[in-house]
């Protein structure tokens, strides 16, 4: 016997609760608070099999996803100073930096592209761009089975996700080499730092005069 479901939804959320700038002179740059509209769309669909259904025994398998979309649709003080922000007309906790393009092979400083598309080794926070990327994945899902024989249960699940992004902090950690320098465990990835003898690598000079300039790149984003 197969059944299942398919659910299509669409929701709005009003009055979000979130940061609100407020005056610096209040001694609170935000405060938390309601504001703003939040639209998620999507669709949920779920296949079960029942392979046995007799007096001692039940075995069923199964099979779920799920896709949703979300979009502010409007605040009242929209919040850009970040870098992980919520902007009118993206997805929330949209992702705002500016984008890694590897080493000088020269210098061996990190290279960046600036808000008018040109290299630069200086970026500043006005650098950053909306990614339309975040950390909310569109796809979910999961498989598994439910399985019993008089009296005894056994259930599996296995979940998935994919379409988010993650900035990886963990890995950024151990790529920095004055962690080295402090008896801290980093990456075997600084091997293939940038030298005079190896300028063909993505990985910038254990001594990159802009160390640290990374911070606001998407040089650690990751799909997950």
């Amino acid at each position: 016997v197969v059944e299942g479901s398919f659910d299509y939804y669409q929701k709005r959320t009003t009055r979000m609760f979130n940061d609100i700038p407020r005056s610096a002179v209040t001694g609170q740059y935000t405060i938390r608070g309601n504001d703003g509209v939040l639209d998620n769309k999507g669709v949920e669909g779920l296949i079960r099999f029942n392979a046995i259904r007799n007096e001692s025994t039940k075995l069923s398998i199964f099979v779920n996803g799920a896709y949703n979309s979300n979009k502010i649709v409007s605040m009242s003080n929209e919040n850009l100073a970040g870098d992980v922000v919520n902007a009118i007309g993206g997805p929330a906790g949209q992702y705002q930096l500016y984008p890694y393009v590897g080493v000088n092979q020269a210098t061996g400083n990190m290279q960046f592209l600036d808000i008018n598309g040109n290299i630069t080794e200086n970026p500043q926070p006005s650098d950053r761009r909306l990614t339309g990327k975040s950390r909310y994945a569109k796809f979910t899902g999961g498989f598994g089975f439910n399985f019993q024989h008089k009296g005894w249960f056994l259930d599996t699940l296995f979940s998935y996700q994919q379409g988010g992004w993650i900035y990886d902090n963990l890995y950024s950690w151990v790529m920095n080499p004055n962690y080295a320098a402090n008896n801290i465990n980093v990456s075997a990835d600084l091997l293939n730092a940038w030298t005079p003898q190896n300028t063909n690598t993505d990985i910038p000079s254990l001594k990159a005069v802009n160390a640290g300039t990374d911070g606001s790149s998407d040089r650690f984003l990751y799909k997950t």
